[in-house]
């Protein structure tokens, strides 16, 4: 029996731990400016990654070599640092920086 077992897991962004932990995040980021809790080194990093919508916002890339997509609740407005459920992740090389002009896919 073969049986697949998907790496994505179900989220419950609406869940009250989770919506506190946010609330609290957004209002560190109000006061200061920026993601707090996190060094630039130590924080986790999407790469290739791209906005979608599901029922709700969401972002789809690479985290740690695995695929990953998951409820966005923030972003800064570089779009450098996205909230996520499990708090500010960094964000590196945009889906569409990955292709320019001569790197195009051709039919």
């Amino acid at each position: 029996m073969n049986i697949h077992v998907s790496k994505f897991q179900p989220i419950n962004p609406f869940d009250p731990e989770t919506l506190l932990s946010l609330a609290s995040d957004l209002k560190n980021f109000r006061q200061t400016g920026h993601p707090v809790g996190r060094h630039d080194q130590a924080a986790p990093v999407i790469s290739s990654w791209s906005r979608t919508l599901l029922p709700h916002p969401a972002v789809i890339g690479s985290l740690n070599h695995e695929t990953i997509l998951r409820p966005i609740f923030a972003m800064t407005e570089d779009q450098s640092w996205a909230l996520l459920n499990s708090g500010w992740h960094r964000l590196e090389d945009h889906a569409e920086t990955l292709f320019s002009a001569d790197q195009r896919i051709r039919r």
